[in-house]
């Protein structure tokens, strides 16, 4: 059984095509990397060739049926495959691609049993074996390396083993502490409990707000908001709701509940926000009683607000492990995608032969959406390293004006490429900032490299600082597509990326300017961002002022 002791799958669920599109992608980039002159091995190459397409359909076949677990491996087996062809196509010695067989060792390893990691880190054997079993001489010279790569494999195996192992722990325990809250809060018939999740969803609806409202859960639970149940004429908005949880006040308030049938319920309301580790909301609870009755369920409800403190602890704790994960995939990644734009760099270079206009054109795409995965890999990279509270701010004097200048000279190139105009206003007299100069210039990049992208040809963006008190003020401007009003507050989350520059479709990952806003709350200052005069974004950062 492939399984082993991993708990059981649906091929066809949602978070299959998430896991596999990072192998298969890897597949295709090698593969097409591998049909880039000069090329040797036809027949091996275009049997490689075929087994992806093979794999291809296979993947796509287990999205669209329910097929027997086995065929979800497949894909992660027969990449093997696709190696061993690859390094076959060359001509004697390697081709240099066996290190990517680590990638579907690392995959089994995480989301199949102990059997298919043993045949996976097996194959990954086989495949490091084919240089040394085609070329007698590599044994004399590889063979340690060969060696301690096969080890290394199966430690990365033993360890995501381990880690997917931990998670599942974690989610076991997680779930039975929410099972048990639920059946805390469904024990509290006299008390209407809800819960949402950020945008007022609702996410949990227990018995008592299903007599005391009429509605049942299944009809609730996922469709509708907290404004549901209250007279729009008086509540005015689902803000009037949220905004003085958010604000951490909690007391209880008489509202009057609209019941499902048209009646009217006068209760007393109290609704509060759930918040992460990092103080962010990420739900809000409302706990309603019937006025008219007085009827208390205290202890019920408190055991029911520590279930949920347990929980989310938990959820807390899964939310580390998952940043962990990250952390270690997206190091995994950078070795080998740095190997390909390496090789990638010499074939645009011509050192091993001339290119044709057509192929550099296809060179400079890979080339390109490579560099995007590197810096998506820095940037998650980076993330991981705040989160864990790794990054070391070596704070110092530094004059705010080398900080620019570096920030110019490493945009140079973009902004050449995107005709924007750019114009920086500094100060005569020189200010001086207490901070990391690295971090600073980071900071800088981001917000410049924000300003030219969502900023059209023929715009502008300007930069400018000057002294606010204690503090340094640092201002970026632009004329482009700007935030939607509503969505201001939201543009320093994490991957989140506003309506608009999805309607435009400018590419990025939405974590800049979460980087940014950690570097800058790490250094004591504060950042946000606004609606320039008439048109495009204005972002603002205070830094402590040197003397």
């Amino acid at each position: 059984m492939l399984y082993g002791d991993a708990e059981p799958r649906t091929p066809s669920a949602p978070g299959h095509r998430l896991r596999l599109l990072p192998l298969l992608s890897v597949a295709v980039l090698a593969v097409a990397v591998a049909w880039l002159p000069p090329r040797t091995g036809p027949v091996a190459l275009g049997s490689a060739t075929g087994l992806l397409v093979v794999l291809l359909a296979t993947a796509v076949m287990t999205l669209r049926r329910r097929l027997p677990t086995f065929f979800e491996a497949l894909p992660a087996l027969g990449f093997f495959g696709v190696v061993a062809l690859l390094d076959l196509a060359a001509d004697g010695g390697t081709a240099g691609y066996e290190p990517l067989a680590l990638l579907p060792v690392f995959w089994l390893a995480l989301h199949h049993g102990r059997v298919a990691t043993a045949i996976g880190v097996t194959m990954m054997a086989l495949v490091f074996l084919v240089p040394v079993v085609r070329d007698a001489g590599l044994l004399r010279t590889e063979w340690r390396h060969t060696l301690l790569v096969i080890v290394l494999g199966a430690l990365i195996a033993a360890a995501a083993r381990s880690w997917t192992r931990r998670l599942r722990s974690v989610t076991r325990q997680a779930d039975r502490e929410r099972d048990f809250s639920h059946a805390v809060l469904a024990a509290a018939t006299d008390r209407a409990v809800i819960g949402a999740d950020r945008h007022g969803v609702v996410t949990v609806f227990n018995a008592g707000a299903e007599r005391l409202l009429g509605y049942r859960a299944a009809e609730v639970v996922g469709v509708a908001d907290l404004a549901r149940f209250h007279d729009e004429l008086d509540l005015g908005g689902l803000e009037t709701l949220l905004a003085p949880a958010r604000s951490g006040d909690t007391e209880p308030r008489e509202w009057t509940y609209v019941r499902h049938d048209g009646g009217r319920l006068p209760v007393t309301l109290a609704v509060s926000a759930v918040r992460d580790e990092a103080g962010e909301v990420i739900g809000y609870l409302s706990v309603a009683r019937d006025a008219t009755r007085e009827r208390r369920a205290a202890e019920a409800t408190r055991q029911a607000l520590a279930r949920e403190r347990d929980a989310a602890d938990r959820l807390r704790e899964l939310d580390k492990v998952r940043a962990d994960l990250v952390a270690t995939v997206s190091h995994e990644l950078r070795t080998p995608l740095t190997s390909i734009l390496g090789n990638v760099e010499v074939l645009v270079d011509g050192d091993a032969g001339t290119v044709a206009p057509a192929q550099a054109r296809l060179l400079a795409a890979v080339e390109r959406n490579a560099r995007r995965l590197l810096a998506m890999i820095e940037d998650l990279l980076m993330l991981s390293r705040i989160e864990a509270g790794t990054v070391r701010i070596n704070a110092r004097p530094v004059q705010l004006r080398s900080v620019v200048a570096g920030a110019l000279e490493a945009l140079e190139a973009v902004r050449g490429r995107r005709g924007v105009r750019l114009d920086v206003e500094l100060p005569d007299t020189p200010l001086s900032v207490h901070g990391d100069p690295d971090q600073l210039e980071r900071v800088v990049v981001n917000l410049l490299d924000n300003a030219l992208k969502f900023t059209p040809p023929g715009g502008s963006a300007r930069l400018s600082a000057d002294l606010d008190g204690e503090q340094v003020r640092l201002t970026v401007a632009d004329t482009g597509m700007g935030i939607p009003p509503g969505e201001i507050d939201q543009v320093f989350d994490q991957f989140y990326r506003s309506t608009r520059s999805r309607e435009h479709q400018t590419q990025g990952t939405g974590l800049g300017l979460a980087i940014t806003k950690s570097i800058v709350e790490r250094h004591g200052g504060r950042i946000w961002a606004g609606p320039a005069l008439g048109e495009g974004t204005v972002v603002t950062c205070l830094l402590p002022h040197h003397r």
